[in-house]
């Protein structure tokens, strides 16, 4: 497998955050379309949760195609520091959220540390 793969990793990631984010908090991005958008989030758990979930995933996508890029120009391999970075979030957030996607991060946090 080629050596970028780590960034399309981040960014699917992203992408199916951002589509779980939508379907499954659906009834928060209803009640934020009919709330007018504008200021229609802050103060309502719900509206929150699917603001915030959904935000997510495009923020890690474009992380991702930017871990893509960098690799792809030839320059020097990405950072270790970022693979550290993403196995600590998996710690932390694992501690606090045990069953969920976070742990995916784990086969591109392992794979920086090592060919860094």
């Amino acid at each position: 497998m080629k050596k970028e793969w780590t960034g399309w990793w981040v960014a699917a990631l992203g992408l199916v955050h951002t589509v779980f984010g939508l379907t499954v908090y659906s009834p928060g991005w209803s009640a934020i379309l009919r709330g007018g958008i504008w200021n229609s989030v802050d103060g309502d758990v719900v509206r929150e949760h699917a603001f915030w979930f959904t935000a997510f995933g495009p923020a890690f996508a474009l992380l991702g195609c930017l871990m893509t890029w960098v690799e792809r120009r030839g320059g020097a391999p990405l950072p270790r520091f970022l693979g550290y970075a993403f196995l600590v979030a998996v710690a932390v957030f694992g501690i606090f959220m045990p069953f969920s996607g976070m742990w995916l991060l784990v086969p591109p946090g392992v794979a920086l540390v090592r060919r860094s």
